[in-house]
């Protein structure tokens, strides 16, 4: 059983709106110490943008009722679980933004709710477990690179090769 039309949308519009709030927010200078962290900045990004795409190419399985929909789903919620209750925290302490914070409340109780309404089986917990996991090794592991935190930056590469085939053959089996 595939997600509904209402999921795909919400995948489709939270992935553009992801896109459009890095570019207002670069755009508008809003984003500070990019010189001075580029590294733990990259791989933000590279989560950032990885779960934007994941989430528009998810609308899109959906709403075609491609054969991985399902488990792509879960992978980019999880990703997208993980990013919203970061920067929820980090907008509600470190610069403080009541704003965002609304907005991303209420994209992590649509992503819960969606999510939990939609679940059929573990597998669908095994690929959003996949996603927050991936997520947070992307940035930890730049700002341990940053922070030139060796030992932290090694551990966080290997759990990322482990992680990374993990995941296609988790696709690649347990995909639907």
């Amino acid at each position: 059983m595939q997600p509904g039309r209402g999921v795909a949308v919400f995948c489709t519009v939270t992935g553009a709106l992801m896109f459009a709030a890095w570019t207002m927010l670069l755009a508008a200078g809003q984003v500070s110490g990019v010189r001075e962290n580029a590294v733990a900045f990259s791989f933000h990004w590279t989560a950032e943008f990885l779960t934007a795409i994941l989430l528009v190419g998810a609308g899109l399985f959906i709403l075609r009722s491609r054969i991985l929909a399902r488990p792509l789903y879960y992978f980019a919620t999880g990703m997208l679980f993980i990013a919203a209750l970061g920067a929820a925290v980090y907008y509600s302490t470190v610069e403080p933004s009541p704003a965002f914070v609304v907005v991303l409340g209420i994209i992590l109780t649509f992503g819960v709710v969606l999510a939990w309404r939609n679940r059929v089986s573990a597998r669908d917990y095994l690929f959003f477990l996949l996603g927050t996991v991936l997520y947070a090794e992307l940035n930890v592991t730049g700002v341990a690179l940053q922070a030139e935190q060796q030992s932290i930056a090694v551990y966080t590469l290997i759990a990322l090769t482990v992680t990374l085939p993990g995941v296609v053959l988790s696709f690649r089996y347990f995909g639907e």
